[in-house]
């Protein structure tokens, strides 16, 4: 009843474009939920959910490949498909409201999730723009700085990859997202792997499925080292 009434609420000040990128990224601070599809699902599903989509579409391959996964898998990359195709509108509709809107302490999140769209649409550095801007409206956003580290990770800049971290988690020491992005970019990107499993020790009560990613992604890691 209470996420109804939110939604509710949210729903008599932005437009069903604005509610699209707002709804995605209420359900991604969600924990993983409970599935029965295959374990190379469930990591595309979870990386999705967490906001990663470009190693959601990385780990794709390896679900499709999986019997238990491939079905589920396939509706994904369908969806992915639909996702993007109502970006535009989403956008449009972001910059009406940004524009229009009399509710100012709004607008930072507003922002942010046209850095959510340039991330969807895969333009880094227009999606690094609109999280840095969002970051310096409201300073406390610290999920405007882990989607940040995540594009510097794509980039390839590492050292601001993992000051964005850093800054993330000194704003939210607790947030399981942050911990989980985190070790997935130590696991991914570096060779530190006792700082990978820290973090997967840190999540291991809270969000079990995150501890059990970043381990995989370790095990796949030196799976294909030993090729």
């Amino acid at each position: 009843m209470k996420v109804l009434f939110s939604y509710l609420k949210w729903g008599l000040f932005f437009s069903s474009a604005v509610l699209f990128v707002l709804a995605v990224q209420w359900v991604r601070q969600q924990p993983p939920m409970p599935t029965q599809e295959g374990w190379p699902y469930q990591v595309v599903e979870s990386l999705d959910q967490a906001g990663d989509l470009f190693h959601a579409l990385k780990a794709l391959p390896r679900a499709l490949n999986d019997p238990q996964s491939r079905q589920a898998a396939l509706k994904f990359q369908n969806a992915i498909v639909q996702r993007k195709a109502k970006a535009p509108s989403a956008l449009h509709q972001l910059d009406q409201e940004i524009m229009g809107t009399e509710r100012r302490y709004k607008v930072p999140r507003l922002i942010f999730s046209k850095g959510v769209i340039a991330d969807l649409e895969q333009n880094d550095q227009e999606a690094l723009h609109w999280y840095q801007k969002a970051i310096e409206m409201k300073p406390g956003m610290s999920i405007g700085y882990v989607h940040q580290a995540l594009v510097y990770e794509r980039l390839g800049a590492l050292a601001k990859a993992a000051e964005s971290f850093q800054k993330a988690l000194v704003l939210d020491k607790n947030a399981p997202l942050s911990h989980f992005h985190h070790g997935l970019f130590w696991a991914r990107s570096t060779d530190q792997q006792e700082k990978a499993l820290a973090e997967a020790d840190f999540l291991e009560e809270i969000r079990p499925v995150y501890a059990k990613i970043i381990r995989d992604t370790l095990e796949q890691k030196e799976l294909f080292a030993n090729f």
